[in-house]
């Protein structure tokens, strides 16, 4: 087994100034139940959307420029859209690259957009409309509803990274699924191994606990994680969850399946 699969790379997280070994005092450990299944700690989707998103609000507030003091570009309207399409342009790619966009069991419905906040941009771009047939005043309005939209959408983001990224994992034999039972509540999605969502448990907030089938170069396993509305899978033992786990929901696994055994190898 390949440790650092497992374990992630330390470059992942920010070392204290105390000690250069990354510290996860957030993690907890799970019943004895399931000491066949091992944490997998996923990258964190963070660190990639830090850069991005903090040079978005230069593009929305430069987006007013041209338009507070025209005559100063070739053309005002233009460098204006250009700048403001940057500057949310900078905020969804982050989402799109760190898979948050997109559908998910997890979804409310499948105009869930979550955490974008389409609606105020929907309002935002109805007053737009409203400034070019009715009165270039709305545009103005629509310009601050559009900030609205966007300070959401950050909020969002930040409330949906801080949770720790992870999830568990039990190594099988592909066949063995199909003889397996879930535990009262799941449901199964597939019959037979593959991977992806396999079965999905209950609601936890805004969030579902989902089981998977990973592949490997160093076998086949299957995958516990709490799903969030992002597409972001969180280790479901830990204290960063803004609404955590019952103690009973996983006081054992989910699901009752022949496993194989773990093999370590050197990284």
């Amino acid at each position: 087994m390949n440790q650092k699969w497992l374990e992630g790379d330390p470059s992942w997280w920010p070392k204290s100034k105390e000690s250069p070994v990354v510290e996860h005092d957030y993690e907890t450990q799970p019943p004895d139940s399931w000491s066949s299944w091992r944490r997998q700690r996923l990258r964190p989707p963070g660190p990639a959307m830090l850069v991005p998103m903090a040079w978005t609000a230069f593009f929305l507030a430069a987006a007013s420029f041209p338009l507070i003091s025209p005559g100063h570009t070739p053309n005002d309207q233009l460098v204006a859209s250009a700048l403001f399409i940057i500057g949310w342009l900078l905020t969804i790619a982050p989402l799109a690259f760190t898979g948050a966009i997109g559908n998910n069991p997890a979804r409310k419905s499948i105009f869930d957009t979550y955490p974008v906040d389409t609606k105020t941009i929907l309002i935002g771009l109805l007053f737009f409309l409203a400034h070019i047939y009715i009165n270039t005043l709305f545009g103005w309005l629509a310009y601050v509803i559009f900030w609205v939209a966007w300070i959401r959408t950050v909020m969002a983001v930040s409330e949906s990274v801080e949770p720790s990224c992870g999830r568990w994992l039990l190594p099988i034999i592909p066949r063995a699924y199909a003889k397996s039972n879930v535990a009262e509540g799941w449901q199964k999605n597939e019959r037979i191994f593959r991977t992806g969502c396999l079965a999905v448990g209950p609601e936890i907030g805004d969030c579902r606990i989902i089981i998977e089938g990973v592949r490997h170069l160093t076998g086949t396993y299957l995958a516990v994680s709490l799903l969030g509305r992002t597409g972001y899978r969180y280790d479901p033992f830990q204290t960063r969850l803004r609404n955590p786990i019952p103690v009973d929901m996983l006081r054992e696994p989910p699901i009752e399946i022949v496993n194989t055994k773990w093999e370590f190898e050197d990284s």
